[in-house]
């Protein structure tokens, strides 16, 4: 009796568990490959974003919807090349923590690693941090990095630090 009772406890302990899953795997398992999958986040449009005028100025100037994190980040790191002023470049810190709000809402719980060295890791990864099943996507890296790639990196750690502060709610 006693096997019976721990059977359907933990039956019903793994039912509860499958229903906090991240709803994001789900569509990464349809996806083969790491380039896809790493892909397929980077690239993953959210819609109803609120926009200011700087905001709504900075989509006509670089001629993208900034709905999505690499639609963020490219301009980021590339600020100076495109001539970006500063408040610019605050207001894409601040729209990509909204797209991380946004991330957080669907429950597609989510951060950003960077992998350097002599053998970066370029993938994704699942981790459960604060008790969510968060998807870690390794972005690879070198041994050296330039002023665009600490940009870049700067720019995810906005998402990630919203994104934490999110989880924590």
């Amino acid at each position: 009796m006693k096997k019976i009772f721990y059977s359907l406890l933990l039956i019903l302990l793994s039912l509860s568990l499958k229903a906090q899953e991240n709803p994001l795997l789900k569509q990464l398992s349809e996806l083969e490959g790491s380039e896809k999958q790493v892909n397929y986040i980077l690239n993953l449009k959210v819609t109803e974003l609120k926009e200011n005028k700087v905001i709504a100025e900075l989509k006509k100037k670089l001629n993208s919807e900034l709905n999505s994190v690499i639609s963020c980040v490219i301009p980021y790191k590339l600020s100076e090349n495109l001539k970006l002023t500063d408040e610019e470049g605050r207001e894409l810190k601040k729209h990509i923590a909204k797209i991380a709000d946004k991330f957080s809402e669907s429950e597609y719980y989510t951060l950003f690693e960077f992998s350097g060295g002599y053998a970066p890791i370029f993938g994704v990864n699942v981790k459960t941090v604060k008790n969510k099943e968060t998807v870690i996507v390794m972005l690879g890296g070198d041994c050296t990095k330039d002023k665009t790639e600490l940009k870049a990196e700067e720019i995810y750690t906005v998402f990630n630090d919203r994104m934490n502060e999110l989880m924590n709610k």
